[in-house]
């Protein structure tokens, strides 16, 4: 019984423990060159507060042109809260193209991104953005931490895809440092009340400027078929609860009657005089 009351209770704080839910979002269309198709994905997750974003590069074609790669996601966040800076790294299966040097998944590149909010004059009434340094809509300043990992400049830091051969490079995309598949950032002190619902406006720009060349394209709500499914917080308190409320009831002691019928004979009930209660009343067999 122990056993049974112990696991209750570990999985009903696991539950709790683990409130992360997130949402995704992608995007595809044409770039300046019409023979390429752009993709990107941003899968937003909040977790204790935090708001972790992961931006992809998700296209199949080899970029040989600044204008195809991704440098920024813009988005809006519901009152606009102005959140802090915590982190920016690199994604699994992801290395910086061009660098001299180890570089891979986890590694710190904090200092070639930046995140704004109360930003103005961005698609879609965007309120909120991170982009590489170099874009120019963010002031340097508002980077992550990290160590400096080079010049900033046109593209450099971008993201690009698992396709890039840095042979075929043409124009300012010429020995940039690029970043293959997928960073992730981490953004904190999320208002408590803040929700998945509260995120909207997303888009993906590509290139150094907001204008052409530098296409900008809206993100997508991804299908649930294609989305993990991780319980709100809503469901999660649900969930724990109901586990918490079976230790309980798993937890009470049995009660036991004091009066037990004989083998050879039988109990019925029958009323007290003077009161609704009823009490055993043992009649033989015979």
């Amino acid at each position: 019984m122990k056993i049974v009351v112990r696991g209750l209770v570990a999985l009903a704080l696991s539950i709790i423990g683990n409130s992360a839910h997130g949402l995704t979002f992608t995007a595809t269309g044409p770039g300046d060159d019409t023979n390429k198709i752009l993709s990107a994905l941003a899968t937003f997750v909040v977790s204790d507060l935090k708001l972790v974003i992961t931006l992809s590069n998700t296209a199949s074609n080899d970029p040989d042109k600044s204008a195809e790669i991704l440098t920024g996601v813009f988005f809006t966040l519901a009152g606009d809260p102005p959140l802090a800076r915590t982190s920016a790294v690199l994604g699994s299966d992801t290395a910086i193209k061009n660098r001299p040097g180890i570089s891979g998944p986890g590694m710190n590149v904090g200092s070639e991104w930046v995140y704004g909010n109360g930003l103005t004059g961005l698609p879609d009434g965007a309120n909120e953005g991170l982009t590489i340094a170099s874009l120019n809509k963010i002031h340097k300043r508002n980077h992550f931490s990290g160590p400096n990992l080079g010049p900033s400049g046109g593209v450099q830091f971008g993201v690009t895809t698992a396709f890039d051969d840095l042979g075929n490079d043409k124009g300012d995309l010429k020995h940039k440092q690029l970043i293959e598949n997928t960073v992730v950032f981490t953004l904190s002190q999320l208002p408590t009340d803040f929700t998945l619902a509260d995120i909207s406006n997303v888009s993906f720009q590509y290139g150094t400027s907001l204008k052409d060349p530098g296409p900008n394209l809206a993100g997508t709500i991804r299908g649930e078929g294609n989305n993990p499914v991780i319980p709100e917080p809503g469901t999660t308190t649900l969930i724990a609860t109901g586990l918490l409320w079976s230790f309980a009831l798993v937890g009470r002691p049995r009660r036991t009657s004091t009066s037990v019928a004989p083998s050879m004979g039988r109990a019925k009930s029958a009323p007290l005089s003077g009161g609704n209660r009823t009490q055993m009343v043992r009649r033989e067999s015979g």
